[in-house]
């Protein structure tokens, strides 16, 4: 069974695609595309889940994104994102309730990466939240300030700190 992802050029376009395995093998020399959603209530809370403590990379810390996948094979960003937020939480996202925050290039698990990343508000209750059972095991609501303490407490991603400062400075 093929398992193809997208890969791109280091201007963020797809250039075509490679099976998984070989993309995300570490000093691949391939560029994959990460697809990620900063969920916010329409009450200015935002949505962040706990990594699944089986991940690779983050386990076991809270992501301000709560949403994130690898573009696959033939998708674009968005459809990858709606398709990733009812599979990871539970929750329907609207094409046009997506707003591009970040384009960038980084480097993660050995090889570079385009992170896309997206913000969208919900109307939804919040209590439709679902989560994957291997994709996290912890989710709750959070204002930035709080979302600020717990970094600094290092109990998010390494990247928390920029994501938090793109999203307030977005906010205001």
């Amino acid at each position: 069974m093929s398992n193809k992802i997208s890969i791109f050029d280091k201007s963020g376009n797809i250039i075509g695609s490679e099976e998984r395995y070989i993309v995300e093998t570490p000093n691949s020399g391939f560029i994959r595309g990460v697809a990620s959603l900063v969920i916010k209530t329409k009450d200015n809370y935002f949505l962040i889940t706990k990594r699944h403590k089986s991940k690779r990379i983050y386990p076991n810390l809270w992501q301000v994104c709560a949403v994130a996948g690898t573009i696959d094979a033939g998708d674009s960003v968005e459809k990858t994102l709606v398709k990733e937020a009812l599979e990871e939480v539970g929750l329907r996202i609207k094409f046009e309730d997506l707003k591009l925050l970040e384009k960038a290039l980084r480097t993660s698990g050995g090889n570079d990466a385009w992170f896309f990343t997206y913000k969208c508000t919900i109307e939804e209750d919040v209590e439709k939240v679902r989560l994957h059972p291997t994709e996290c095991f912890g989710f709750c609501f959070v204002t930035i300030d709080e979302m600020k303490t717990m970094q600094k407490a290092g109990m998010m991603t390494e990247n928390a700190d920029k994501l938090i400062e793109l999203i307030e400075t977005e906010n205001n």
